[in-house]
């Protein structure tokens, strides 16, 4: 029962279809982060894109967030915000990481949460979820899935939540 924990947050529950990109293209983690920005500023009418886009590079530069599964974890606290909110690139080509040399991302999942202390311990669960969620096989499936609605449904079948 000791995974029940870690499972009590829904992350498909985060995400929204049109927050969900697929890029087949060759592009760079930035351009990436920059794509993950608008759309989750779309939904987000008290976060100007180039504000976010700021505190998530500024947040970039101190400790890579990059896991040697492929999956990153680019992640802001905002104060101006009520509750956690994300987006999702899927790059079946991979992206290099600058910071971490050798490893491509194969998924960058950004989100958003709360600046306020009550937060803090769903911050850290959800970062503990991601990293057990997408682990290199799942990764892989969600690559070959043609459309953001079915890799967000892929995302709630495995991931119900609590």
């Amino acid at each position: 029962m000791a995974k029940k924990t870690a499972l009590q947050i829904s992350v498909g529950g985060l995400l929204s279809a049109r927050r969900i990109i697929v890029l087949h293209e060759e592009t760079d983690k930035n351009a990436v982060l920059g794509r993950l920005c608008a759309a989750l500023a779309a939904d987000l009418p008290q976060a100007r894109q180039e504000d976010l886009l700021d505190k998530v590079l500024q947040r970039e530069q101190g400790i890579s967030t990059t896991l040697d599964t492929g999956l990153s974890i680019p992640h802001v606290r905002l104060p101006e915000i009520p509750d956690f909110m994300a987006a999702l690139a899927v790059l079946p080509q991979g992206v290099a990481d600058p910071a971490q040399p050798g490893i491509a991302i194969k998924v960058m999942f950004l989100f958003v949460s709360p600046a306020d202390p009550k937060f803090f311990q769903k911050h850290l669960q959800l970062l503990s979820v991601l990293a057990s969620l997408f682990q290199p096989a799942f990764i892989e499936s969600l690559a070959s899935d043609a459309t953001p609605e079915q890799i967000l449904q892929r995302i709630s079948a495995v991931n119900k939540g609590g």
